[in-house]
């Protein structure tokens, strides 16, 4: 590993605002913080639109990275992944289908000079490969932990059939996310309430964290157990998000957090897990 620097921190930033520019889910294009602490001060640090530094915390309060390998699908510019590979993981993957994203992560990646521990794949994860597949089915790598954020309320949109009816899409979802059971044996997810991003297609009658929740829980039995579920808090005087267990207070939909704050995190632990 070496030593970036502010100027290569200043040089990855002005790419990535070039990367950036009419992207779609431009608010996930942000520097990993290894990068960007290097900017404090600058006017060009991270403006952490999706609430990753909180959501980080909440993970590395339930999960030891140390030592451990880490697979995240759809890593976009590879911000948790670095957080891992800084919090001790041994090894990382990252599947990234946007190319934009992925030119810039490879890199990014070579700047940080962590190509011994880093790999990344351009392209979509292919959950529904058979036994002889590279990325899904009974052939691929096995992980200690794997990332699953926000990606799978665009199935049928971003990736996978564009045919796809809601209710298919529903049961694609939890096909996917059970798949995983066998090629990682920690999963950290989380899953927008809107199909394709869409507000008129919403996944859940009522748009209600315990309704997601509940879709979580009871469609995983057999392949996930529940280690922890995660609700967003906002403190009333800092206006700092930090996420807690459900309770009594958090778990109603609070409409004020704006949707992606409703949305909760979950840590999976595989059920065939040695």
């Amino acid at each position: 590993m070496k030593a970036p620097t502010p100027e290569t921190a200043r040089r990855l930033r002005a790419l990535l605002d070039r990367h950036s520019r009419g992207e779609k889910h431009i608010g996930y294009h942000i520097l990993p913080e290894r990068l960007n602490a290097l900017l404090a001060g600058s006017g060009l640090e991270n403006r952490y639109t999706f609430h990753e530094p909180p959501r980080m915390a909440f993970f590395r309060r339930q999960v030891d990275f140390r030592g451990r390998s880490v697979l995240d699908i759809g890593c976009n510019i590879g911000w948790f992944l670095v957080g891992a590979l800084d919090a001790g993981a041994s090894r990382v993957v990252g599947w990234e289908g946007k190319p934009s994203c992925a030119g810039f992560l490879a890199q990014a990646i070579r700047e940080l000079g962590e190509q011994d521990r880093f790999e990344l794949h351009a392209g979509y994860y292919r959950f529904d490969d058979g036994p002889d597949g590279q990325a899904g089915g009974a052939a691929a790598p096995h992980f200690d932990v794997a990332l699953l954020l926000n990606v799978l309320h665009h199935l049928g949109d971003d990736y996978g059939d564009p045919g796809l009816g809601i209710a298919a899409a529903r049961e694609g979802m939890l096909r996917q996310l059970n798949g995983l059971a066998r090629q990682a044996d920690t999963l950290l997810f989380q899953l927008g309430f809107n199909w394709k991003g869409n507000r008129q297609l919403g996944l859940f009658e009522h748009g209600t964290k315990a309704e997601m929740i509940d879709f979580v829980t009871q469609g995983t039995q057999g392949h996930w157990a529940v280690q922890a579920i995660g609700i967003a808090e906002r403190d009333a005087t800092t206006g700092a998000v930090h996420y807690a267990a459900p309770s009594a207070a958090n778990l109603p939909r609070q409409d004020a957090l704006g949707e992606f704050l409703n949305r909760p995190l979950f840590v999976l632990r595989s059920r065939h897990a040695g």
